[in-house]
């Protein structure tokens, strides 16, 4: 790792007031071992895939996601189908699946000290073919989990308020909710195939 963005949604997470002060804590650790870093705050929901793009362009060779599991999810698409650079993660979302599975500290100061002490190991990305919400064919690489069905409407659905009051707790609230209504799930279809692979 010789150049970083830390890529970071400003508005996100129950930690929101403290984000910013928590990613240049990270970003002072990578700096005192000779990282040259550059911070790269997300405009809007989706955006960090098309700003991930243009900075490896820049030839940025690590984007380092200062978030959760939904700001890695943006990120990892520009990865995949770019072909170029590396993902690091300091945990700072809701969720935080990803850190969890990979015993990343979850203080931004430990965790970027783990990131100067990992080494880069390329793992394979899965690819999910689905319609839109406009019947549109799409596709998504995605990293840990997939969410269809019942968990990604529930995903979908939780108001993002919530989410920034109740972290985690959120998504058991909005699912109760949904048990507990007439709404019900949707029914839906899934289809294998074994080819439907990348590796970033």
């Amino acid at each position: 790792m010789h150049s970083a963005a830390l890529i970071y949604n400003p508005a996100a997470g129950t930690k929101r007031n403290s984000r910013q002060s928590d990613v240049e804590l990270a970003r002072r650790v990578l700096s005192a071992a000779g990282i040259q870093t550059i911070l790269a705050p997300t405009l809007r929901a989706g955006s960090a895939t098309a700003q991930a793009l243009e900075l490896l362009q820049k030839k940025i060779d690590t984007l380092i996601v200062c978030g959760g599991d939904g700001t890695v999810n943006e990120v990892v698409q520009a990865l995949a189908s770019s072909g170029q650079g590396q993902l690091g993660l300091i945990p700072m979302g809701c969720g935080n699946l990803l850190a969890k599975e990979l015993g990343i500290p979850t203080d931004p100061i430990g965790a970027a000290r783990a990131l100067l002490k990992a080494t880069p190991q390329q793992i394979r990305v899965g690819i999910i073919e689905y319609q839109s919400a406009d019947d549109s064919p799409a596709r998504r690489h995605w990293i840990v989990a997939a969410g269809i069905g019942a968990d990604a409407q529930v995903i979908c659905n939780i108001a993002p308020e919530a989410k920034l009051r109740h972290g985690m707790r959120g998504y058991y609230l909005e699912s109760m909710r949904y048990l507990m209504s007439d709404r019900g799930f949707r029914p839906f279809l899934v289809l294998e195939d074994e080819r439907s692979e990348a590796v970033v």
